[in-house]
Order: C-alpha cells, then structure tokens, then sequence
C-alpha cells in the first residue's frame, strides 16, 4: 500500500502520492486480479492527485486534472481505448498540444493563486507574476468568475517571452464532481472575457472502416490507426 504524504503552505495542503505514476499507483479499475480495496484505492488517487485543500476548513480549493494518459502510453489500457474510441457517437474534439506547464487557479483570502498538481512551485510563482500583469486581465477575469462558481480554471503557462500569450485557458473542472464545462461553453466564456482559449484544431469520428478493423485487429493496431486518422484530421483542417 502507498505512503501518501501532503505539501504545501500554513493554509493549504496539496495531496499527491509516492512513486511514478504508472500501474502500480493507478492500476486499471477493470483489472481482475484487483481486490475492491485496491481498486477504490487507485481511483481516489487518480482523482485527488493535486487536489488542494484549506487546513482550517477542510474546503476544496483547486481540482486539477485527473490523472491522465497518453494514447496508447500503458499497455493495459489499450483494449479499452480502442473500443472508447471506435464506438462512435459525437466527434471527438482534437485541442492543440501547447508546450508548457499546467497550472491551475483558486482563490485564498480574496487573492487570486496558481499551484501545480505538487503545490506552489517557483515556476508558479513566475507564472503569478505575469497573470497580474495587463496582457492576462481577461485570464483573471474568466479565473475569478469561473471559482466563484465551482469550477477551477486550469491553463497553460508559457515561460518563453514573446511565444504568445503567457497564461491560455486549457479547461475548467468543477471542484465538487469533477466534471469539465463542455468545450463550447468554455469557448463562449473566454470569448466574453476576451481571454486565450487553447483551440480546437478539429473535429474526428471513427469511420466504418476503423469500425471493421477494430472486430480483427489487436488494440495497439487499432490505437496506431486512429492516432494517425487524427493527425490527419488536424493536418486538413490546418492546411
């Protein structure tokens, strides 16, 4: 059983956990040879990885995302994508993948902070810095409505001056269920506050003919399929 340890200031404490983030500390749920201890286990520590909360109230203050995977990354998980992804219903929206660090938002005392998932870390601190500044007012703007109504924003921060905005909106998480605002909601709300909103670059559905090879071929052959029917997606939509 993993050591769980917190860090952070007087006020808030950041929850994460010893040791990689890799099957041992995030098994996958459906996995049989899992005890409902260890399952329960390993979905609380997917989701409070990162999670901050007030020492003297006990109150959630920031949700970040959830512990999260790259396509096809661990091999467990790879039959279950495929067939995620291969079941249609709605497209699927493809996002830019900005370089950066992830940080998220909340507010303490009337002020507005950023930590990573481990806390407030130097970079954060730089990151501060150029959200008060005049170019992220309609990034604090969106920041401030969006905690005051349960959610937390969660952006990307560019460290590299004069690679664009320094701080874009990535994602709000409500604290309480964990739920993300849908995308075309977060695009009219940053359209409102006038603040970067990471873009969609396209829209992929599963074609009948991924369908079919899904029924015959092994799941890391399907996953290699729809990884290069995205890029192909996101190369026309750009050119």
């Amino acid at each position: 059983r993993h050591v769980h340890y917190v860090r952070g200031g007087h006020s808030v404490s950041f929850y994460s956990c010893k040791g990689h983030p890799g099957r041992a500390l995030f098994p996958l749920p459906t996995d049989p040879k899992l005890s409902d201890d260890d399952r329960a286990d390993g979905r609380l520590r997917q989701e409070m990885r990162g999670l901050g909360v007030h020492r003297a109230s006990g109150r959630v203050l920031c949700r970040p995302f959830h512990q999260f995977w790259r396509l096809s990354q661990r091999a467990e998980q790879r039959r279950h994508e495929a067939a995620a992804l291969v079941r249609g219903g709605a497209p699927h929206m493809l996002l830019e993948d900005l370089d950066g660090t992830t940080v998220h938002a909340f507010i303490l005392d009337e002020r507005l902070f950023l930590a990573t998932r481990t806390g407030r870390t130097r970079p954060v601190l730089d990151a501060e810095e150029r959200l008060r500044g005049a170019d992220c007012a309609g990034v604090r703007a969106l920041c401030t409505r969006a905690i005051r109504a349960g959610y937390t924003p969660l952006l990307k921060h560019r460290a590299a001056r004069g690679a664009g905005p320094p701080l874009v909106v990535a994602a709000l998480r409500h604290r309480q269920c964990g739920a993300y605002l849908p995308y075309a909601q977060l695009r009219e709300l940053a359209r409102c506050h006038s603040a970067p909103l990471v873009p969609c670059v396209a829209t992929w559905a599963a074609t009948d003919e991924l369908r079919a090879m899904h029924g015959t071929a092994d799941a890391e052959t399907t996953l290699k399929a729809v990884g290069a029917q995205m890029r192909s997606a996101a190369a026309r939509a750009s050119g």
